[in-house]
Parts: C-alpha cells; sequence; structure tokens
C-alpha cells in the first residue's frame, strides 16, 4: 500500500510539472532557468507531441530512459 502511494505521488509530480500554474508556482520559489530545466521531466510536455501524430526522438529517448531508470531502480530494490 506504502508503495502504490508513493508511485502515485511521484507520477502526479512528472504530470504536474507540465502545468502552466505548476511552472510559474517553480518560478516563484526558484531561479528561472532551474524551473525550466525541472518542467522539462514532465510528462505532459513530451506527450504532446504523441497527440498530434508526431514522433519526436527527443521524446521517445525520454520515455525509453525513464522506463529503463525505474526498472534498474527495481532491479536495485529486488536484490535487496
Amino acid at each position: 500500500m506504502i508503495s502504490f502511494v508513493l508511485s502515485l505521488a511521484a507520477c502526479a509530480v512528472f504530470v504536474f510539472l507540465g502545468l502552466s500554474s505548476f511552472t510559474t508556482t517553480l518560478e516563484n520559489f526558484l531561479p528561472v532557468g532551474i524551473a525550466d530545466a525541472v518542467s522539462n521531466f514532465s510528462f505532459v510536455t513530451h506527450f504532446d507531441a504523441f497527440t498530434k501524430g508526431i514522433v519526436d526522438p527527443k521524446d521517445v529517448i525520454f520515455f525509453l530512459s525513464f522506463t529503463s531508470f525505474t526498472l534498474f531502480l527495481n532491479v536495485v530494490a529486488l536484490e535487496r
């Protein structure tokens, strides 16, 4: 149950990073360059091109690397 709640919270953060209101809130606390760098990790911004039928290699690499990283974390957690 704890892992479900933590993963739901992590996914929510990655979704909210792409919303403009959340980005402007980040810009209030962080410098603009750092806020833009953090907002680049959003699922929404990378998935938007797919909804328009555009397959951008940058977006494909983002999702493949995110999937690889989470699979790596699963392997590390299972080996413990």
